[in-house]
Parts: C-alpha cells; structure tokens; sequence
C-alpha cells in the first residue's frame, strides 16, 4: 500500500467523521473558560448525545463535561 494512498485514506476517514459530529451536534457554542481558570481534568461526556436536553459535551479548562451552550 502506497503512503500518499494510506494518506488520502486518512484524510477521508477524519472528514467522515467530523461531518457525522457536526450533524448530530446541538445548537450553541461551548463556553469558554477564562484565561488561568483552574478545573479538575475529568471525563463527564464524548458527545453532545450523551448530554440531556440542550446541553452540549464541551471542554472547559481540563475538564470535559456536559454544559448549557452559550
């Protein structure tokens, strides 16, 4: 198998899979946190589906949890 081949695959593989996130994603922006903001460095959620109502899978500082979008 070529590498520009194993490349382009690739490439193909990852626009899949950002175009599948962003159809199942729900409306609004994640928060951002504030320059220095401290947070402990769990994983509450993947994506937005495992978040109840309009609440989306974000990052917010280290942490990854569902929060109400902005």
């Amino acid at each position: 198998m070529s590498r520009y081949f194993v490349i382009v695959f690739a490439s193909f593989l990852l626009l899949a899979v950002l175009s599948i996130d962003a159809q199942t994603g729900k409306a609004g922006s994640c928060p951002v946190a504030p320059p220095g903001t401290i947070t402990t460095c769990d994983v509450k959620c993947t994506d937005d589906s495992q978040c109840s109502g309009a609440m989306k899978c974000c990052t917010y500082g280290c942490r990854i949890a569902c929060l109400n979008p902005v």
